[in-house]
Order: C-alpha cells, then sequence, then structure tokens
C-alpha cells in the first residue's frame, strides 16, 4: 500500500466523462498550483473524428463548436469560452480507434472548492448536439507538500512547435480519454510535486517517489520501488513514462507517492485509465455493397491475391474484420493514434482521382496505380509536344540500391490518358521497343 494522500492532493476518480449521445467527445480535468491562491486548471476534451458529418458543398469538413462553462456553488458562472473549428475527418474506410479525435485544451485559473463543469459540442453540420455535466473538486496547492494530478498524454516531445501543449522544454499532448491500445501501449505522464522543504541533514537535497498500478480491486499489478529524486527546489517537475503492454483490459489506476524526508510530509494522487482493443471497440464501418466495392479497391494495389481471395469470401461483418486487421498490420507505430502509412496511403489515392484522367477514375489507371504504389515521382519528363509523336510522359524514380528507374507513360488516343507501356522495375510491364511500337 502507497499511504494515505495529504490534504495537497488531488483525487479525481470521476474524470474522464464521455458524453452519451452523437457527436461523441470526452472531458478530462487536471489541477496545478498556481498565483496568487488560486489553482491552475486544465480542461482537455476531444471530439471523435469518425462521427463528425462531412460538409457536402465547397472543401470536405468536419464542423463544431464547443461551448465550456464552469459555475461556482452559487450557479454563477465563473468561466465560460466558445470554440469553433474545422477538421478533416479520415476516410470512411479508416480503422480509427473509437476516441481518436481533435485535441484542445482550456487553461484557467479559480479559488479551491466546489464547481460544475458543463461542456455542449455541436456538429454544425448534422445539426447535431451533445452534452455532459460533472462535478469538480478544485484542490489547493498552498500548504503543505502537495502532488499535482498526473497529466495522462498519448505523448511527450521535445517538438516545441504546438505551443498550447508545451511545459517547460516539452510539449505534453493530453489523452483527454485516457484509453490506451491493449498490448501495443506506453503510459506516458506529467506531474508537479509542491512545497519540497530543504532543512540541514543528509536527506534535505532528496525526496522519495514511487508508483504502482492497480486493478479497480486494488490489487498491485505493477510496482516501481521507491526513487531518490533530487530536489531542484520547492516544485519539481516530473515525467515519466511505463509499459503496459502486458496489462489486460479495462479499467485501471496509476497511483503516485511521494515523501519529502526534510519535512517527513508525504502525499499521494490516483488517477483511472483504461486499456482497449480497438479491434473490439465500436467501429462499424459503413458495409452497404458500394461500400464494400471502395473498400476492396482501396487496397487492392497493397493486398496480395491471396488476401483479395479472402476478404471475397467473408461476410460483411468478416470483411470489416478484415479491414481492420489489414491497415492495422501496415502501421509502422501502431504505439501513436495517428496510422501514418495509412493516411499517407488515402492522400496518394484522394490525388490519383483529382489529377489523373481515366474512364473509371484516376486511381484505377496505369497513372494512377504508380502513384498510389511509389508515390510522387523523384523526376519527371514530359514529352507532349514532340512533332509526329505521340505525346509521351516518363516518371524517375531514384530508389537506394536499384539507381534510377522509370515508367513510361503514353497517350495512345490523343485524349490525355496516359497508358503504362514500359517500366524498368522489377516485375512491371517491360517492352524495351516502345518507343518504335508506341509513339508512331
Amino acid at each position: 500500500m502507497l499511504g494515505m494522500a495529504s490534504s495537497g492532493s488531488a483525487t479525481a476518480l470521476d474524470f474522464p466523462i464521455e458524453s452519451d449521445a452523437s457527436p461523441k467527445f470526452w472531458i478530462d480535468v487536471n489541477y496545478f498550483r498556481g498565483q496568487d491562491q488560486k489553482t491552475k486548471i486544465e480542461i482537455y476534451y476531444s471530439v471523435a473524428l469518425r462521427e463528425l458529418k462531412v460538409s457536402e458543398m465547397g472543401e470536405k469538413l468536419g464542423l463544431f463548436d464547443i461551448d465550456l462553462t464552469v459555475k461556482d456553488s452559487q450557479n454563477q458562472a465563473v468561466f465560460t469560452e466558445s470554440r469553433s473549428r474545422g477538421v478533416r475527418p479520415g476516410p470512411a474506410a479508416e480503422p480509427v480507434a473509437e476516441s481518436r479525435g481533435v485535441v484542445d485544451q482550456y487553461v484557467f485559473y479559480l479559488p479551491a472548492g466546489e464547481y460544475k463543469l458543463e461542456a455542449k459540442v455541436t456538429d454544425k453540420n448534422a445539426k447535431a448536439k451533445s452534452s455532459v455535466a460533472a462535478a469538480m473538486q478544485v484542490p489547493s496547492f498552498d500548504n503543505g507538500l502537495g502532488i499535482s494530478e498526473p497529466q495522462l498524454a498519448t505523448v511527450i516531445t521535445k517538438d516545441l512547435s504546438n505551443k498550447v501543449f508545451v511545459k517547460g522544454n516539452q510539449a505534453i499532448l493530453p489523452n483527454p480519454s485516457r484509453r490506451y491500445r491493449y498490448q501495443n501501449s506506453i503510459l506516458n505522464f506529467f506531474y508537479e510535486v509542491y512545497n519540497l522543504t530543504a532543512t540541514p541533514g543528509d536527506s534535505s537535497g532528496n525526496f522519495q517517489v514511487a508508483y504502482a498500478i492497480t486493478d479497480v480491486l486494488g490489487d498491485s499489478l505493477i510496482v516501481i520501488p521507491k526513487q531518490m529524486v533530487s530536489k531542484p527546489g520547492s516544485t519539481s517537475s516530473r515525467v515519466q513514462s511505463f509499459d503496459i503492454r502486458g496489462l489486460e483490459k479495462g479499467e485501471h489506476v496509476l497511483a503516485i507517492s511521494v515523501s519529502d524526508p526534510a519535512s517527513g510530509q508525504s502525499a499521494v494522487v490516483q488517477k483511472r485509465f483504461f486499456i482497449h482493443d480497438p479491434m473490439q471497440d465500436v467501429q462499424i464501418l459503413p458495409m452497404t455493397n458500394e461500400d464494400i466495392k471502395r473498400y476492396r479497391e482501396q487496397i487492392k494495389y497493397l493486398a496480395t491475391r491471396d488476401e483479395l481471395q479472402v476478404f471475397d469470401q467473408l461476410n460483411p461483418k468478416g470483411k470489416e474484420a478484415f479491414l481492420l486487421n489489414f491497415w492495422h498490420s501496415k502501421d509502422a507505430d501502431p504505439s501513436t493514434a495517428v496510422n501514418e502509412f495509412m493516411q499517407n496511403y488515402f492522400s496518394r489515392i484522394d490525388y490519383a482521382n483529382k489529377h489523373f484522367k481515366g474512364k473509371s477514375g484516376g486511381q484505377n489507371t496505369d497513372m494512377g496505380r504508380v502513384f498510389i504504389i511509389f508515390g510522387q515521382p523523384d523526376d519527371i519528363g514530359n514529352h507532349i509536344m514532340e512533332i509526329h509523336k505521340k505525346p509521351y510522359i516518363v516518371w524517375y524514380y531514384y530508389q537506394s540500391g536499384q539507381g534510377k528507374q522509370e515508367f513510361v507513360f503514353v497517350d495512345r488516343n490523343n485524349e490525355g490518358i496516359y497508358v503504362l507501356v514500359h517500366s524498368t522495375v522489377e516485375g512491371e510491364l517491360k517492352n524495351y521497343n516502345w518507343r518504335d511500337q508506341e509513339l508512331q
């Protein structure tokens, strides 16, 4: 056991809160020592991308408003702010986790006490609204040893380009849902220790920190022995990461215990979080015949012949599971919320459909296929105005260890549709007499 919490500790096991209607969103809160006897309050929110309706006119955007109000015990508003956001949701077949979304935060200061938080999100395209409300017990960190709540994060980075999430020399990207992937996650968190005491003596320059992760019954699952930490002053900011891939699915509690030998004081904070399996979340993909046809078109250049045969034989539920696992297997860094490979692949499909002319969509043309598989050419040779020759274009790729590779496309009928007639890439069409056979 880690001991009892002091009056300077914060325990918010009622958060995060989740809306029960669409658009689904999550709210979390963290308390830090502020200024002028006020507590610094950070409220984080995440709006689920998958539920936002995309506008049909003009630029395809998901549009939403979020309204946040905090009221005191007299039901008077002490903080209120409204924001509007426009985002580009991922493709319909994108296997995102249920909680993945737009993440942002509010920061303000209030005296310690009881408050009520109210938040509402409006999907402006769908004309849909959802809301949440919860009590807030704002602590004071002015007296005695105290610990802020640990801010659970998806990423802690030295990249300070997003100023909103910067703390000191690091950016702490919050995880408002406190959800982490089963068998594939690192628990990152940030916290602060306050009112450390320095007095003459051998132990005055250090304080002790211990960590534990328990299940909801209080049974210890991970225990990190006490560590001696040098005091940088009366306040210490701490960053920690734990490998939690061995934890079972469900709710867990992170506990942090701090002891200051110089003062004899100790404090404990707790924060719950959740391990979930994104493959078992409610991730229902639209599975009409047209949707299934579109999904197959999206994977046909990546999947093997056997994989496509398996996909074709599955029922709709099986096809959905296949797609989720297929894209998950392509993710170079599954510990993050973003599947960069999939995003890049879908952006290539979108580019091909917009820029390559064909009778059945740009992604189904020869140029579209090559662009989707190999990406943007490193160099392009345009030969569309040569006298007495059909227009042709050569794409060049400079591949490591293979030198320059090329794809030759010819507009056979002078209609702007370019057909692949030759390539030096292994497994692609080869015709070393293409100049004589195709350009005349």
